[in-house]
């Protein structure tokens, strides 16, 4: 496998003038839609092209899920979303102990999960996945302030009560046999214990709400969805050795349908043996637009830091194009 030479040229420059229109059909990308893609943000709705395996740490691997992974993350999003409304969130205030209360505490821990919000926000499904996320933060949030009121509430009623008993206990001291102040006293103390274990399951499912509403937070969710999107290569998990992208078809990314690849770091590489192989000819760097078989050139955006790039096949074909977060330059082309 060999380097394809690095050459100088312009990475924006666009087709001569005059350049006929009939070379961009059949899925050959103009200078105006290489410009959309390199301005266009990521595709969230699908997967980004992961690197060769042989480059993945074992962590980086354990970080991945299936596709029955993520279908089974997708249905526990969409059955916590059917269920969390609020009049279940009253019920979970009213009557914590009751096993829809159980239930749908199952539910909020395995969101409150770092993993499993990921894997959620993987896939085809992970739009629809954040949207429904944001929906529970704000039913959510609106339960935890309104049980948040009703402790306060509880402890100043509590204060306020007790406070009455003792000072009816104390005077009852003066007008009465001891042994009747002491009831009184165990009595208080009876009332505040049930008080107090109540509050406590309060407290407690207050804290699932709040818990479960921080996880579901913007930030969060964009954390998560960028690790969810960001390819598990060893170079995005701490280790020095670069990742490789292989391609082994024009057909594995078009205009139609463009790969992504993100994260790409200036010592990674993309392999295109097979494309090569495939079109059975040298890639050959060129400053226009590719129009011949094996053309390749690399557009680069710096302020987008992304890179878009094009290999041609033959007139009747669509050409191979592939974007990129991050610079790529011709030293990160191999062959």
């Amino acid at each position: 496998m060999s380097t394809i030479n690095p050459q100088h040229f312009s990475r924006t420059q666009p087709s001569p003038p005059g350049h006929s229109s009939s070379t961009h059909a059949q899925g050959r990308p103009t200078q105006h839609q290489v410009k959309a893609l390199l301005k266009a943000g990521p595709n969230w709705s699908a997967a980004p092209k992961a690197p060769d395996r042989a480059q993945q740490s074992p962590d980086a691997r354990s970080n991945q899920t299936s596709p029955e992974q993520q279908a089974d993350a997708t249905k526990r999003v969409s059955d916590t979303h059917a269920l969390l409304t609020p009049e279940t969130i009253n019920v979970l205030q009213s009557n914590p102990d009751s096993a829809q209360s159980r239930a749908i505490k199952s539910k909020l821990e395995w969101i409150s999960r770092p993993e499993n919000r990921r894997a959620a926000l993987r896939g085809p499904e992970a739009k629809t996945n954040r949207k429904k996320f944001e929906e529970m933060s704000v039913v959510l949030n609106e339960g935890a302030k309104n049980l948040n009121s009703a402790k306060h509430k509880i402890i100043e009623e509590m204060t306020n009560k007790f406070a009455l008993k003792n000072i009816e206990t104390l005077l009852g001291a003066f007008d009465s046999d001891a042994w009747t102040s002491f009831s009184r006293l165990n009595n208080s103390l009876a009332e505040l214990a049930k008080i107090k274990q109540d509050y406590s399951k309060m407290d407690s499912t207050y804290k699932a709400l709040s818990n479960t509403c921080d996880s579901l937070s913007k930030e969060r969710l964009n954390a998560s969805q960028a690790d969810a999107m960001a390819p598990s290569s060893a170079s995005d998990t701490g280790h020095d050795t670069p990742a490789t992208y292989s391609f082994s078809s024009v057909s594995e990314s078009t205009l139609e349908s463009p790969q992504e690849i993100r994260n790409f770091k200036s010592q990674d590489k993309l392999n295109l043996t097979g494309i090569q192989k495939q079109l059975n000819t040298s890639l050959r760097w060129v400053e226009r637009t590719p129009e011949s078989s094996g053309e390749i050139q690399i557009q680069y955006s710096p302020n987008n830091n992304v890179s878009v790039v094009v290999i041609a096949d033959a007139p009747s074909k669509p050409s191979f194009v592939l974007k990129v977060f991050g610079e790529v330059r011709q030293s990160n082309i191999v062959t």
